[in-house]
């Protein structure tokens, strides 16, 4: 599920979770890969065939859920998922006219920004270590079929249509944190009869993945989905559309403190709207936090719906909040990305 800073994180930002994917101390976004092992010239994963992703499923699943409880089912990947963002290379990368500047603070195009610029965030980001990691071609690991990032993406776009599925009638908001090329999210909303009933917002920092983002947004016709250039870890970016009824947090827990890993699970319980879902991903490597990240959810309200195998080495989890919203914090960041490689190589 790419990938994207958080999962922001800027282009080439160090890091490796999530799908499919740094910060003023904010975070930036971008795609990450969970712990995957990457290619360092290519930034793919180098997955094992044989590792097919699972899933715990939670009706009546217990919160905790670690390498002694885990009842694995396997998730076909839809077809009808693969008609956007499948090709097998990706596109030459667009020029971005518009990068985020430190001139500007607010998140307004600048009078001269052409029609396309749509919402950026002029917000300088802050970097939590050297940028080293093309985001974008880090991208064309998903393109792989055997890749265990891309079957994590179908993992996570299985749960993301079960969450429509079951949405009750009515429009219905979703927010994207690091939202990389938006693989997760748009092939799902672009196909699924609830997908237009979806207001969404996809925030990422690097400019080409969010004119990739933009470009299979408007292939699919979706009118109610915005892609904004800029710093995910930031809970303003969102204040206009939570509490929202999904949030998509892919590619952010391998990449970050366990600290602020802590504080971003507390902040999902005032972007998400009471029924709501988080999708959420982070390596099963030891240490293996997962089953801590299921307590903290429990803290906050929220109850298990589907967690990844520790055997599948790649994890997907997937929470339901069933407390009351809660006031978002305003200017608050929510966490600062550093990067699997920098946290696991300090």
């Amino acid at each position: 599920m790419p990938a994207s800073g958080q999962r922001n994180r800027a282009p080439g930002a160090p890091a490796a979770d999530d799908l499919g994917d740094p910060g003023d101390g904010t975070a930036t976004t971008g795609p990450d890969n969970d712990g995957i092992p990457t290619d360092a010239r290519t930034g793919g994963t180098a997955a094992d065939p044989d590792d097919e992703p699972g899933m715990s499923v939670a009706d009546g699943v217990t919160a905790r859920v670690g390498a002694r409880s885990s009842t694995v089912t396997k998730a076909a990947t839809p077809a009808r998922f693969d008609r956007i963002h499948t090709a097998r290379t990706l596109p030459p990368p667009p020029q971005p006219r518009d990068r985020p500047t430190a001139a500007t603070v607010d998140n307004r195009p600048p009078v001269d920004a052409p029609p396309s610029a749509g919402r950026i965030c002029y917000r300088r980001p802050a970097y939590a270590g050297r940028v080293t990691k093309d985001w974008y071609a880090w991208h064309t690991d998903y393109d792989q079929p055997d890749s265990a990032l891309s079957r994590r993406l179908a993992e996570v776009r299985d749960r993301i249509a079960e969450a429509l599925d079951g949405a009750p009638p009515g429009p219905l908001r979703t927010i994207s944190l690091c939202a990389g090329q938006g693989r997760d999210l748009i092939p799902v909303l672009a196909t699924h009869p609830r997908g237009h009933d979806v207001t969404a917002r996809l925030v990422e920092l690097d400019p080409r993945n969010a004119e990739v983002a933009r470009r299979a947004v408007a292939e699919a016709g979706l009118t109610g989905v915005e892609v904004v250039v800029g710093d995910a870890a930031l809970t303003d970016r969102y204040a206009d559309l939570v509490p929202a009824d999904l949030v998509v947090a892919c590619g952010i827990f391998g990449n970050i403190t366990d600290a602020d890993i802590r504080a971003t699970v507390r902040h999902c319980a005032s972007l998400c709207a009471t029924g709501g879902t988080v999708f959420w991903t982070r390596h099963r490597h030891e240490p293996d936090l997962v089953p801590a990240i299921c307590d903290w959810f429990a803290e906050e309200g929220f109850a298990p719906v589907a967690v990844s195998s520790p055997a599948d080495g790649v994890g997907v989890g997937v929470h339901r909040f069933t407390g009351p919203p809660r006031p978002l914090e305003p200017g608050a960041a929510m966490f600062a990305f550093i990067g699997y490689d920098r946290l696991t190589h300090p």
